[in-house]
């Protein structure tokens, strides 16, 4: 990418009339782009890949919209843009996720500022548990050696997930009563590697400890094992959204907050708002 932030294939998209390819000379039809690039550039841009089905999708998880531009200007997606990001296969819908949370480039939580605090561990409830498979989380940051882990509860916090995706999201809840069941995920011999490992969460969730944008959130909670007698709270990171009731209304819910439990329940978050028909 080039500085203020416009690339190349952005400018290529957006303002073809302005070059037919890209060379060094396309500094100066790229400097007369961003002084023009105002309101006139704002009617294509208006008309752009952002406001297609799959853009608006792509907003509404947070994503910033000159980098949805970016990702989908790619030929290779055009036949999707009339989806919804919940219509995509999981493979594509992976693939794009993974290159709009590179896009985004989070700052890098230092060790140091993450070892100032007393949480050593990570609470999972959805594809980050160590119970997601027989061979652990499904991005991998449960493998490699080292990683201890039981089943935890948390409470104040509420499950769901939304139609057609393949992963739950926690939000806050009004009652403390409410919980999510999920895994506990610490390193304790080594310091280290739970810096490491909570930095590459960071990045799978798109989390940006340097800023309230982005679609996950991130909390220090109070975490109760579940696996042995011992049952004193244990701190951990967790990661959570904030959704808009309307959102939260057409998702499913999981009334005893463990979305891996087979039989999950047929109640709709509607229902359980209280606004049965």
């Amino acid at each position: 990418l080039i500085s203020n932030p416009v690339h190349p294939r952005y400018v290529l998209h957006v303002c073809p009339f302005l070059s037919l390819q890209w060379s060094p000379s396309m500094a100066a039809r790229l400097s007369l782009f961003r002084r023009i690039k105002g309101k006139f550039c704002a009617k294509f841009f208006s008309m752009s890949v952002v406001d297609t089905k799959l853009g608006k999708s792509l907003r509404g998880l947070g994503f910033k919209t000159e980098d949805i531009h970016e990702v989908l200007g790619a030929p290779k997606y055009k036949q999707l843009l009339t989806k919804d990001i919940s219509e995509v296969p999981e493979s594509i819908t992976l693939e794009i996720m993974g290159i709009l949370s590179v896009a985004s480039k989070p700052s890098e939580e230092n060790a140091e500022t993450i070892l100032k605090r007393k949480a050593r561990a990570i609470f999972a409830y959805g594809t980050l548990r160590a119970d997601y498979s027989p061979t652990g989380d499904k991005w991998g940051v449960t493998a490699g050696g080292g990683c201890k882990w039981t089943h935890a509860e948390v409470l104040g916090f509420n499950l769901y997930q939304e139609p057609k995706l393949y992963y739950p999201y926690a939000t806050k809840a009004s009652s403390s009563g409410s919980k999510i069941i999920g895994t506990l995920l610490s390193w304790p011999s080594d310091e280290k590697k739970f810096v490491a490992k909570l930095q590459e969460c960071n990045s799978i969730e798109g989390y940006d400890p340097s800023s309230n944008s982005g679609l996950y959130k991130r909390v220090i909670v109070n975490a109760i094992p579940l696996d042995s007698k011992e049952k004193t709270p244990v701190e951990a990171y967790m990661y959570y959204q904030e959704k808009s009731n309307e959102r939260i209304k057409t998702s499913k819910h999981f009334a005893d907050g463990d979305w891996l439990k087979p039989q999950g329940t047929t109640e709709t978050a509607k229902e359980y708002l209280g606004e049965k028909k």
